[in-house]
């Protein structure tokens, strides 16, 4: 198990009805693969911990407590 500390991930979007855990679904599973990711990420509305299972064709996501910046990811 691998610990990653990240202090700042910018995602932006020509889409403005895209969501941060859709950009973060993409983004993880198109470097990491079949992993589960636990993310911790803070958006301008609000903060909050998502957990991604990229073994799971719908990537399904859910929502633990809420956390701040910067965000810590277990892989």
């Amino acid at each position: 198990m691998k610990l990653f500390k990240c202090f700042a991930l910018i995602f932006f979007s020509e889409n403005p009805n895209d969501k941060i855990e859709d950009l973060l679904i993409d983004y993880f599973s198109s470097r990491f693969g079949n992993l589960l990711v636990k993310i911790t990420v803070s958006t301008h509305s609000r903060s909050s911990r998502l957990v991604f299972d990229f073994q799971r064709t719908e990537a399904a996501s859910r929502m633990m407590h809420v956390m701040t910046y910067p965000f810590m990811m277990t892989v």
